[in-house]
């Protein structure tokens, strides 16, 4: 067979009028538009945590009112009770909170508690009549190089930046992202091009204690914490926060980014004498169904629980060695150490 060595002119017309951001027929996306998609849906959830901390007195020998030193940072409305999620790096050592929505309505706010890990802590604010019922949709798929757009108050309204990831931590629930532009402040929300919640920006990487500085406005390297990994954390604070909220007794982890599981919740831990414990659940079962709610991740089977009292008793079936069993939990009360 005998081909031509002249290209057809339709072809040569196609190739030359081919946009430079299409590839194979995928458009880059238009990340301004994303990001006014961003704030038209999660603007309502973000609020700036203003923290003040006593740092001594005045200085004069009779006057023993303290000097109090501002904290700001940004915390993220992730339910429609007034629970706040933002990190210690914000609010260590306040002896006094407020926030502030997009609107600029001004509220007290009380600290819940802080999560195992140290960085996440919930706060929850009265006297406001309702809170954003949006629905959280977490980020499920990110790869090193995706664009991510963070969100947070600006001068005087809500503003937002972008950055790419570098690299995906899923074992400790972190990822770091980097940003050329002011990054906002910690506790600011990541969302990935799908308008869908990535996590919360903690702290800047740098070589000499990295863990101890903030955001500030130079360019660099940043962590986040994954929001799946953040959400399930402060839920497990407010569920501790009440004396009558039903207590499990596992460990299990949260799923990766990269390969989310979806076959269960693999028991990692269990503590001594708790409820898993005393129904027969073993280290290295799946639980697969809880309360007849099938679930099939950590952040799920938290779900499950949240609202659930101590005393309830409840099915759970779960599965051993490639075999179906089921048992039931009556949970108890969270013990004072957890």
């Amino acid at each position: 067979m005998k081909f031509s060595n002249k290209i057809p002119a339709l072809f040569l017309i196609f190739i030359l009028t081919v946009s430079a951001d299409s590839v194979w027929g995928e458009t880059r996306p238009d990340l301004s538009s994303i990001a006014k998609n961003i704030i038209e849906t999660y603007g309502e959830n973000v609020y700036t945590v203003n923290a003040f901390t006593a740092v001594g007195s005045k200085g004069a020998a009779n006057d023993t009112q303290p000097k109090w030193r501002q904290n700001i940072g940004t915390a993220f409305s992730f339910d429609s009770s007034g629970h706040l999620i933002t990190f210690n790096t914000v609010i260590k050592n306040a002896g006094n909170i407020t926030v502030s929505s997009a609107t600029g309505e001004l509220f007290d706010a009380q600290v819940l508690g802080c999560d195992n890990s140290g960085k996440i802590n919930v706060l929850k604010i009265d006297g406001k009549s309702s809170f954003p019922s949006t629905q959280i949709i977490h980020c499920k798929n990110v790869y090193d190089g995706d664009d991510v757009i963070l969100m947070g108050p600006g001068s005087s309204e809500l503003s937002t930046t972008t950055g790419t990831i570098e690299e995906i931590r899923s074992r400790d629930g972190t990822i770091i992202i980097n940003i050329d532009d002011a990054p906002g402040t910690s506790g600011t929300p990541v969302f990935d091009t799908h308008s869908h919640l990535l996590g919360f920006l903690v702290y800047q990487l740098e070589d000499s204690s990295a863990a101890s500085n903030v955001p500030g406005t130079n360019s660099g390297s940043y962590v986040v914490v994954t929001s799946q990994f953040a959400c399930t954390a402060a839920k497990l604070i407010i569920n501790r926060s009440d004396e009558k909220s039903g207590w499990l007794g596992i460990t299990s982890s949260i799923n990766s980014l990269e390969n989310p599981a979806n076959n269960g919740v693999l028991i990692q831990n269990i503590i001594r004498n708790s409820p898993a414990e005393i129904s027969g659940l073993e280290i290295d079962d799946i639980i697969i169904k809880f309360n007849n709610v099938s679930v099939t991740s950590f952040t799920e089977l938290i779900e499950v629980l949240t609202g659930m009292k101590a005393g309830n008793t409840v099915p759970v079936q779960f599965i051993r060695g490639g075999k179906r069993l089921s048992a039931e939990i009556t949970l108890s009360s969270f013990p004072e150490n957890r």
